[in-house]
């Protein structure tokens, strides 16, 4: 395969998910982990995989094309009090959350997995961010791709909680970055991390030398 049949793949692939995530930056998430070649890729917020598979097709090309290790690893607790989490009562978030059914979101990633034949590569742990605290060492992960739940506690926890665990000099992501709430997390990772690309509704970040 090669890097055009990656994208024109992952072009014919996204379309057909539940999601948010738009072609353009499926693309553009599956080029930068094939540029930056991370052995593992982490990606918080899942929901039904439309973002997590182009990553997972990019560690596939990488390990077939260019015998490179890596692997993607999507955590998402799909869990209902947990998406309502820092969201007062009467807001539309709040009540939007409140009415999805999780399970079938969480079969639908697990199947996208299996569909797209990527489960040498790809893997999903349905837990909470927190859960990154003891999984990883402090500067070990690559590549990180932070997608969670929008509301400003609990973007800010997700930053906290991954921005120790990002290798040196490595790649972080952070979605939905025109929504008011997220500006707080946006402020953290501007103190501590180099701002490469800013994408309007998504930014790239590199981060620092040396694990925070």
């Amino acid at each position: 395969m090669t890097l055009n049949e990656l994208h024109l793949r992952i072009a014919s692939t996204v379309p057909q998910m539940q999601g948010w995530c738009s072609v353009d930056k499926a693309i553009h998430l599956a080029s930068l982990v094939v540029e930056n070649k991370p052995s593992l890729v982490l990606e918080i917020g899942v929901w039904a995989g439309r973002s997590l598979i182009p990553m997972a097709l990019a560690a596939k090309f990488l390990q077939e094309t260019e015998k490179q290790p890596c692997y993607v690893l999507g955590i998402d607790p799909w869990d209902t009090a947990l998406a309502m989490e820092g969201w007062p009562k009467g807001d539309v978030n709040r009540e939007w959350w409140e009415k999805v059914d999780m399970e079938l979101f969480h079969g639908l990633s697990l199947e996208a997995v299996k569909k797209n034949k990527v489960k040498n590569c790809c893997g999903i742990l349905r837990a909470s961010s927190d859960v990154v605290e003891g999984l990883f060492a402090d500067g070990f992960v690559g590549f990180i791709h932070v997608d969670g739940n929008h509301s400003e506690a609990a973007s800010c926890k997700d930053v906290e909680v991954c921005l120790p665990k990002l290798k040196p000099g490595g790649i972080l992501v952070f979605d939905d970055t025109n929504w008011p709430s997220t500006q707080t997390a946006l402020k953290m990772l501007d103190e501590s991390c180099e701002l490469v690309e800013d994408m309007q509704s998504y930014r790239i970040y590199k981060g620092p030398s040396e694990p925070i």
